[in-house]
């Protein structure tokens, strides 16, 4: 019926159909969301860059150049790459900058070292100034002091569980191998994991060896608590 009517249309000297093509509905934008209270331009969430508005195709290139600058051997070519993340001033960049940061291994013959890089990527870092980068670099800081923070009260806990090992009479031929055989059973306890965070919350001016004896002498002192399990054999 369709086609007999449009065969009717290019009869007639019609150059259209006489059943037009029903109008398709225009895109609905997409909502933006802000999430600025007290401050009228710095983000306070945690997925902040990941809502950040999306970069033009030429930054990308720039960070493209960057990047290469950044793995070069001379220090006047690392600074120029770094400089340019600063210049274009994205969460991307950033990112970048913190691939920098990370860098514990050597590169090789003729590089700088780790630590030179990072200190050439760490003063690129606190040039940034567009909020949602500069919130992504607050979350990177963060999350890495938290890591080591309880990393260090994982350590402690594992030597004054291998102290009162070897105090009970338990044989340790490897002191290293056995505190790390301890920690990283402490490590993938999650009832420890969110001990350590209470703790933390409760006394945030301690170092982690005086936390650690906290929540050590708790564990091992309150009615119907035990320090953490130990293992049942020794480790070479």
């Amino acid at each position: 019926m369709i086609s007999l009517i449009l065969l009717c249309g290019a009869s007639l000297g019609t150059s259209t159909p006489l059943i037009p093509p029903t109008p398709s509905a225009p895109p609905r934008p997409s909502p933006v969301v802000w999430r600025q209270p007290g401050d009228a331009h710095a983000p306070d969430s945690a997925d902040a860059a990941s809502s950040a508005p999306a970069r033009v195709s030429q930054e990308d290139a720039r960070l493209a150049e960057a990047r290469a600058k950044l793995l070069a051997k001379k220090e006047p070519v690392v600074r120029a790459g770094a400089k340019i993340c600063a210049q274009v001033n994205n969460v991307d960049a950033v990112v970048l900058l913190l691939s920098v940061l990370e860098e514990t291994a050597g590169r090789g013959s003729g590089y700088l070292s780790p630590p030179h890089y990072r200190d050439v990527a760490w003063e690129s870092l606190i040039a940034i100034t567009e909020p949602y980068a500069r919130e992504r670099v607050r979350l990177e800081l963060d999350d890495k002091r938290a890591a080591r923070y309880r990393s260090r009260v994982l350590a402690e806990l594992a030597r004054l569980e291998a102290e009162a090992d070897a105090a009970a009479g338990t044989p340790i031929r490897s002191p290293g191998g056995y505190l790390a055989a301890i920690k990283r059973r402490l490590a993938d306890d999650p009832e420890l994991a969110a001990q350590i965070d209470a703790y933390q919350g409760q006394y945030p001016d301690d170092t982690p060896a005086e936390l650690a004896g906290r929540i050590w002498a708790d564990r091992a002192g309150s009615p119907g608590a035990r320090p953490p399990s130990r293992p049942t054999n020794s480790v070479d």
